[in-house]
Formats: C-alpha cells, structure tokens, sequence
C-alpha cells in the first residue's frame, strides 16, 4: 500500500508552506492560550505529519492518536517509539465512536478532528468530543474548505445547536478550525 500525504491533498499548492504554516498556528494559538496541553486527541493520523509537529512541543505532554488504518498505526508505532516508551503518545487503532467514550468528561485540554470528512462522521466526533473537554479547552479540527463539505456543514451545525456562535469560530490558513469550550 502506498500512503501519501494528505496535508497536500486533494489540491492544495504543494509548494505552498501554509499547510504546514497554518497548523503551527493553530498549536502556537492554543499553547499561547492554555499551557502545558496534558491530554491531545487527534482523531485521524494518517501518516502522523500532524503528530510529528505535536509531539515537537514540550508544552503537549501527551497525545492519544486515533487511528482506524491498522497500516497506519503500524507505521506510527514504529515512527514514535521513543514517545510510546515515554507515556507520551498512545495510539488506538479502532473508530473514533469507539475510543472517545472511553475518555473521562472533562479531562482532555484539546481535540482536533481530521479522520473521516463526511458530514456525520464529523457531527459525531464532534458530540461526543465537547464533553470530552475541560472549560477552556479546544475543540479544533482540519478541512474547513469548500472541497470537503461536510465538514463546514457539521461544524456550521455546532454551530447553529449549540451556545456558540460564528464569532466564536477561528479559521487558520490552512483550513483548520476552533473552538474554545465555554
């Protein structure tokens, strides 16, 4: 199987840094926020280019990877097997409806959603994500352009059910998206 990255796909500008720009970003926004992170979720790895920039940040002390590839989480437990022996990096290879009921309501500082990018995949990480967080936590995630609409469909959703606003939205030049749990 031959894995390619997705943080440049499907047509973005490879030779565009703002893929890689708009993400540390959002890290640098949320560390600038709420320092140290103690718990990241993020839901889809992939190759684990995200992770890899996570796990960069001394003030992120642990990140638990849901991955559903078992290819995938092969090749990320290899790549981060220093920060497994750690206790800095879990990863469960299962479906993130499985795996996020598993974590404690108010014990995660940040989850960013970048798995499955239809509609109700991304409603459902995001309902059982925001119970998840602790007040003043992140609820954050990636694709929140036009090629994936069911993404700015589900958060548009949040959105108009919830006790948040457009305002509370922040975009990143990269398509990422947040939200700070009230």
């Amino acid at each position: 199987m031959s894995l390619k990255s997705v943080r440049f796909f499907p047509n973005w500008d490879e030779t565009s840094i703002l893929q890689v720009t708009g993400f540390l970003y959002l890290i640098n926004y949320i560390i600038n926020h709420q320092s140290p992170i103690n718990n990241w979720i993020e839901i889809g790895s992939h190759l684990g280019e995200s992770s890899t920039l996570l796990l960069g940040f001394p003030q992120i002390k642990k990140i638990h990877i849901i991955e559903q590839s078992e290819y995938s989480c092969k090749l990320l437990s290899k790549k981060f097997e220093n920060k497994i022996n750690a206790h800095q990096c879990v990863i469960y290879n299962d479906l993130s409806e499985k795996i996020l009921p598993s974590f404690l309501d108010n014990s995660i500082d940040c989850v960013y959603i970048d798995g499955d990018h239809n509609y109700d995949s991304v409603k459902q990480d995001i309902e059982l994500s925001i119970s998840k967080l602790v007040v003043g936590g992140f609820l954050c995630g990636h694709d929140y352009n036009k090629s994936w609409p069911g993404v700015i469909d589900a958060v548009n959703f949040f959105i108009s059910n919830s006790n948040y606003s457009q305002k509370d939205l922040i975009l990143f030049e990269d398509s990422s998206w947040l939200f700070r749990k009230k």
